[in-house]
């Protein structure tokens, strides 16, 4: 015969202990049930769910303007190597456009590491400092609380 878990072993004597003698009772006892179950996991209060939306729409919001950044500043570094280019005394056309053709396929190319720095460095150095603030200031409240003596 397989062993049972303790926590399995519990919930049958609670199950066959409290048979539900209504719907309504029968409704209230899976509530129960899924409450017990649910405050098991790890529980996040009110500012830890704001930190992390907005460490989700940093890191979202960050990377689009990383990209866009590096988009731009190699379009700007394009168009003045083929300006410089098409500007010569003498220009040489496919030279030119061969050297723009290789620049856009070579640039276009995103710098994953900058993005993911800019994405993921602020929020986990924000998460750092907040709760070395507040253990900080916890610290601190406890140097000032009276101790209560035997």
């Amino acid at each position: 015969m397989l062993a049972r878990s303790p926590r399995y072993e519990a919930q049958s004597l609670w199950a066959a202990s409290s048979k539900p003698t209504s719907k309504v009772d029968s409704t209230v006892a899976r509530t129960e049930y899924r409450r017990t179950n649910r405050s098991e996991a790890m529980r996040l209060n009110g500012w830890q769910r704001i930190g992390i939306v907005l460490s989700i729409v940093w890191a979202v919001g960050a990377a689009i303007h990383t990209r866009n950044d590096e988009l731009d500043t190699w379009k700007r570094g394009t168009s003045l190597d083929y300006t410089l280019c098409m500007a010569g005394k003498q220009v040489d056309w496919p030279k030119c456009l061969a050297e723009l053709t290789a620049t856009l396929t070579k640039g276009s190319d995103p710098y994953w590491s900058n993005i993911a720095f800019a994405a993921f460095g602020p929020v986990l150095a924000g998460w750092i400092v907040a709760y070395l603030l507040l253990w900080i200031f916890r610290w601190v409240r406890r140097g000032f609380e009276t101790r209560q003596r035997d």
